[in-house]
């Protein structure tokens, strides 16, 4: 859309205006190319040195090789609090009780992750006597800096949302990590003082991890993302100039399903329905089923489904109960 504004203002003869994109993991070259070759800049981090150590062959069991990280990093007497990272809170569960087995003295553990409540995540901030392990989902990778981290043991795994097109189901699968997200995971060892980073994993799997991560936009369904163009008037979504584009057989499966969903018609042009949809900060399923429920006389009920469906879990669970 800002590409086609600059095109516009070129057109009437105003000037250009200024876009500057920013983030702490991009693939830059790949947007500078995109908004024809401009300029990079890049800040380097203020980082102190931290030493990378890695498995002699693979580790099979990540959660009790933590564990024994941890065990020696308190029996040598290093300095500072632990973060380690874990792919989901089944695995932060496991590691936690792997470490609390081992009865380690002067020790806070603690959990992080995205569907704690807010209260929960902020105990990780709080001063506590004697040393702090927290484990945590990528979340603490870029979103949240830890004061105090000195000691980083990454179990190079990350769960990531896939959806196949051809069964239109998504999937959520722990996967190797990106190099680009190991980096900056080792990186969170280094934000106050030298620090050290143990990977629970052989250099040579590091090596061969592709940069970055695939793109969201080539992994998610989007039926959502099409309704959007649509009610925004971009009308050939196929032929639409995306910075990663996804598979014509993703975009063709997104206009079936918003057609069936009657969201677009026949021509692949929005309807009424489909432009309520579009209002909607809704999955677009969940969001045709709050709109037929006025035929039910049911949108009260439907709308408490759909927020259970669409939120985070309600069900918070303190820890032992």
């Amino acid at each position: 859309l800002l590409k086609r504004l600059q095109r516009k203002r070129a057109e009437v003869g105003l000037p250009p205006i200024k876009i500057i994109v920013t983030s702490a993991t991009i693939e830059k070259e790949k947007f500078a190319r995109y908004f024809g070759d401009s300029p990079m800049v890049e800040v380097p981090g203020r980082l102190y040195p931290v030493e990378i150590h890695y498995e002699e062959k693979r580790v099979y069991d990540y959660t009790k090789a933590a564990a024994e990280k941890v065990k020696m990093i308190v029996e040598q007497n290093k300095k500072g609090d632990i973060l380690i990272f874990m792919p989901g809170q089944e695995e932060i569960d496991k590691t936690i009780r792997e470490i609390e087995a081992l009865k380690l003295p002067e020790i806070t553990i603690l959990p992080l992750f995205g569907q704690m409540s807010p209260e929960d995540q902020d105990r990780i901030f709080e001063k506590i006597s004697g040393r702090k392990i927290i484990v945590a989902t990528n979340i603490a990778e870029t979103s949240v800096t830890v004061p105090g981290i000195r000691h980083v043991i990454d179990s190079g795994l990350i769960k990531q949302i896939e959806f196949d097109p051809s069964t239109g189901i998504e999937t959520l699968a722990a996967q190797p990590h990106a190099k680009s997200g190991c980096i900056q995971r080792a990186g969170r060892a280094g934000r106050l003082a030298p620090g050290e980073c143990w990977r629970l994993y052989p250099e040579s799997d590091f090596n061969n991890r592709p940069e970055f991560q695939t793109p969201e936009i080539q992994r998610s369904n989007l039926a959502h993302v099409v309704l959007m163009m649509k009610k925004i008037g971009i009308e050939d979504v196929k032929s639409f100039e995306f910075i990663d584009p996804p598979e014509i057989k993703a975009l063709e499966q997104a206009i079936d399903t918003l057609k069936t969903l009657g969201a677009l018609d026949e021509n692949e042009r929005i309807t009424e329905i489909g432009e309520i949809m579009a209002e909607l900060p809704l999955e677009p399923h969940i969001a045709r089923m709050v709109i037929e429920a006025e035929k039910h006389n049911c949108v009260e009920t439907i709308c408490t489904i759909a927020s259970f469906l669409g939120g985070r879990s309600v069900f918070v669970r303190p820890k032992g109960k």
